[in-house]
């Protein structure tokens, strides 16, 4: 941009812009506008998309979610293009889809556990093992945060002892007793009774997206079939994929969340792990 201005100064004190040049005052003036004009669109094109929202907290707030970084500049322009094009999509403004996802993002953050059991001693002791599922197909929960933003956290057993999640940089295989959550972490099976056929196949389906890349657009993530998951995403796609009736998200949109999960009212807890 200061770029611009200099060079439109210099054009000014070119002789072709001063009175008494040989061309007719009404021309200097009207290659003057000209000038300028074009200076103004090409400022328009040059200023990056990022720097335009640059200012924007709900911006921030969504990267942040994401896990992704507010100051950097690479991580603001990924993620205002991705919401243009789902503004896009949706029909919105790009104003309107920012507040739509923000606000739908700050909703899932900060709901509140069903279970209001008081914690026994030893709770803020922060991170516990998942531990075993009872059965293949269970899912657990847990209040994951990431930079200090909370979001909850989502993942599938295709064993007694090990599960699929999706986390940075992609989806993993993980054993119950090898890595730690935030406590409390909630089990639950899945569908009207444990012995759901389902479960195996939703199993199955996990383990065929291990080393899948990690999706960082949550606000629109309801593929079943994609080329990236994040943690909800691949449960409710797990099951989804068994049945098109069994749908995980229990307030339907574009996103489904950890806690649209934890929600539903396809899941039922059978233990809460302190």
């Amino acid at each position: 941009m200061n770029a611009l201005h200099t060079n439109f100064k210099a054009l000014k004190e070119m002789s072709i812009l001063k009175p008494g040049h040989s061309a007719s005052e009404e021309l200097r003036k009207g290659f003057v506008r000209k000038i300028y004009t074009i200076a103004l669109i090409l400022i328009a094109f040059l200023v990056p998309l990022n720097q335009a929202h640059a200012y924007s907290s709900e911006l921030d707030e969504i990267i942040s979610a994401a896990g992704l970084n507010p100051l950097s500049s690479e991580d603001r322009e990924m993620i205002t293009r991705e919401i243009h094009q789902t503004a896009l999509a949706m029909g919105n403004s790009y104003d309107e889809e920012l507040h739509r996802i923000a606000t739908e993002s700050r909703n899932a953050m900060t709901a509140k556990q069903k279970d209001s059991a008081r914690p026994p001693r030893g709770f803020f002791d922060k991170n516990i093992p998942a531990g075993k599922a009872e059965r293949v197909g269970d899912i657990f929960y847990s209040s994951n945060s990431t930079i200090g933003i909370p979001h909850g956290h989502t993942a599938i057993y295709v064993s007694h002892y090990t599960y699929v999640e999706a986390t940075t940089p992609h989806v993993r295989l993980v054993h119950g007793y090898k890595a730690e959550a935030p406590k409390p972490v909630y089990k639950y099976y899945v569908g009207w009774s444990w012995q759901s056929p389902n479960k195996y196949k939703a199993a199955n389906f996990a383990k065929t997206k291990i080393g899948k890349s990690y999706n960082y657009f949550f606000w629109n993530n309801k593929t079943v079939h994609a080329n990236s998951y994040n943690c909800s995403q691949l449960v409710w796609a797990a099951y989804k994929s068994t049945d098109p009736n069994v749908d995980l998200d229990s307030d339907g949109g574009p996103g489904v969340y950890p806690t649209d999960i934890k929600d539903s009212r396809w899941i039922h807890l059978y233990e809460t792990r302190w």
